[in-house]
């Protein structure tokens, strides 16, 4: 796209890259929530919990 067609932020994405567009604020709030739960839940993971998971040795 370009300035000539409307877009004066020189955006070059097509159309389909930003159906997702706005985000929907309601949405992120809740994730947030949830995450902030899971955090004082304890249900987090750490750098050691997820190399010994998936074997990647400390540098």
């Amino acid at each position: 796209m370009t300035e000539e067609n409307g877009d004066t932020q020189g955006c070059s994405s097509a159309p389909g890259e930003l159906d997702d567009w706005p985000i929907d604020v309601a949405d992120v709030r809740e994730s947030l929530r949830e995450a902030e739960a899971d955090i004082a839940a304890g249900r987090t993971f750490g750098e050691d919990e997820i190399r010994a998971r998936y074997g990647v040795p400390r540098k």
